[in-house]
Protein backbone atom coordinates (compact mmCIF):
# COMPACT_ATOMS: atom_id res chain seq x y z
CA UNK A 1 0.00 0.00 0.00
CA UNK A 2 0.96 3.57 -1.08
CA UNK A 3 2.26 5.74 1.49
CA UNK A 4 0.35 9.13 1.88
CA UNK A 5 2.43 12.22 0.97
CA UNK A 6 1.12 15.12 3.06
CA UNK A 7 1.74 18.38 0.59
CA UNK A 8 3.52 21.31 2.14
CA UNK A 9 1.84 23.99 2.95
CA UNK A 10 3.83 27.34 2.04
CA UNK A 11 4.10 30.54 3.76
CA UNK A 12 2.50 33.26 2.00
CA UNK A 13 4.96 34.94 0.41
CA UNK A 14 5.70 38.61 0.55
CA UNK A 15 7.43 40.78 -2.43
CA UNK A 16 10.92 41.76 -1.46
CA UNK A 17 11.78 43.83 -4.61
CA UNK A 18 12.42 41.73 -7.19
CA UNK A 19 12.84 38.25 -4.85
CA UNK A 20 10.10 36.50 -3.48
CA UNK A 21 10.73 35.80 0.30
CA UNK A 22 8.47 33.88 3.00
CA UNK A 23 6.44 35.83 5.05
CA UNK A 24 7.28 33.62 8.49
CA UNK A 25 11.40 34.82 7.40
CA UNK A 26 10.26 38.21 7.28
CA UNK A 27 8.66 38.16 10.75
CA UNK A 28 11.73 37.28 12.22
CA UNK A 29 14.05 39.62 10.48
CA UNK A 30 11.42 42.32 11.56
CA UNK A 31 12.79 41.68 14.87
CA UNK A 32 16.29 41.07 14.40
CA UNK A 33 17.69 44.34 14.72
CA UNK A 34 14.24 45.71 16.74
CA UNK A 35 12.86 49.79 15.84
CA UNK A 36 15.88 49.55 12.97
CA UNK A 37 14.51 46.93 11.07
CA UNK A 38 11.06 47.17 12.11
CA UNK A 39 10.91 50.53 10.49
CA UNK A 40 12.77 49.45 7.57
CA UNK A 41 10.24 46.73 6.97
CA UNK A 42 7.29 48.90 7.81
CA UNK A 43 8.12 51.24 5.76
CA UNK A 44 8.73 49.09 2.70
CA UNK A 45 6.19 46.18 3.29
CA UNK A 46 3.62 47.67 5.69
CA UNK A 47 1.42 49.43 3.27
CA UNK A 48 0.64 46.03 1.54
CA UNK A 49 0.54 43.15 4.20
CA UNK A 50 -0.92 43.57 7.30
CA UNK A 51 0.72 41.04 8.81
CA UNK A 52 4.20 42.73 8.24
CA UNK A 53 2.68 45.97 9.39
CA UNK A 54 1.43 44.29 12.41
CA UNK A 55 5.13 42.92 13.31
CA UNK A 56 6.85 46.00 12.29
CA UNK A 57 5.03 48.23 14.56
CA UNK A 58 5.84 45.15 17.70
CA UNK A 59 9.26 45.29 16.64
CA UNK A 60 9.04 48.87 16.85
CA UNK A 61 8.17 49.22 20.31
CA UNK A 62 10.17 46.63 21.49
CA UNK A 63 13.20 48.72 20.56
CA UNK A 64 11.68 51.96 21.45
CA UNK A 65 11.47 50.15 25.14
CA UNK A 66 14.67 48.54 25.40
CA UNK A 67 16.02 52.18 24.87
CA UNK A 68 14.05 53.16 27.32
CA UNK A 69 15.09 50.97 29.75
CA UNK A 70 18.64 51.17 29.07
CA UNK A 71 18.60 55.19 29.18
CA UNK A 72 16.37 55.08 33.06
CA UNK A 73 18.99 51.89 34.35
CA UNK A 74 22.06 53.73 32.92
CA UNK A 75 20.88 56.88 34.75
CA UNK A 76 20.29 54.95 37.89
CA UNK A 77 23.50 53.51 37.66
CA UNK A 78 25.64 56.31 37.92
CA UNK A 79 24.95 57.60 41.52
CA UNK A 80 25.75 54.31 42.23
CA UNK A 81 29.09 54.78 39.70
CA UNK A 82 29.55 58.01 42.14
CA UNK A 83 28.85 56.63 45.45
CA UNK A 84 32.02 53.71 44.87
CA UNK A 85 34.09 56.62 43.81
CA UNK A 86 33.31 58.63 47.00
CA UNK A 87 33.88 55.45 48.82
CA UNK A 88 37.22 54.89 47.64
CA UNK A 89 38.41 58.58 47.80
CA UNK A 90 37.30 58.47 51.51
CA UNK A 91 39.43 55.21 51.83
CA UNK A 92 42.55 57.37 49.80
CA UNK A 93 41.89 59.95 52.89
CA UNK A 94 42.07 57.65 56.01
CA UNK A 95 44.93 55.84 54.29
CA UNK A 96 47.13 59.01 53.62
CA UNK A 97 46.06 60.10 57.19
CA UNK A 98 46.79 56.96 58.75
CA UNK A 99 50.23 56.78 56.71
CA UNK A 100 52.06 60.14 57.09
CA UNK A 101 50.05 62.07 59.75
CA UNK A 102 48.97 64.63 57.94
CA UNK A 103 45.22 66.22 57.48
CA UNK A 104 44.20 65.93 54.05
CA UNK A 105 40.89 68.27 53.56
CA UNK A 106 38.40 67.12 51.35
CA UNK A 107 36.57 69.18 48.60
CA UNK A 108 33.76 71.07 50.36
CA UNK A 109 33.07 68.98 53.09
CA UNK A 110 36.44 69.30 54.86
CA UNK A 111 36.06 73.11 55.67
CA UNK A 112 32.68 72.76 57.51
CA UNK A 113 34.30 69.80 59.00
CA UNK A 114 37.22 71.26 60.31
CA UNK A 115 34.80 74.13 61.56
CA UNK A 116 32.90 71.84 63.56
CA UNK A 117 35.89 69.73 64.78
CA UNK A 118 37.30 72.30 66.12
CA UNK A 119 34.56 73.81 68.27
CA UNK A 120 34.40 72.96 71.91
CA UNK A 121 31.17 70.78 72.71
Amino acid sequence: MPKKVEEEKEAPAVSGGAKEVKGNVMYIICYLFTWLSGLILYLTEGKTNKEMRFHAIQAIGIGLTMILCWFFFWLLFIPVLIAIGLWLYGLYVGYTAYSTGERKLVPVIGEYALKYAEKEP
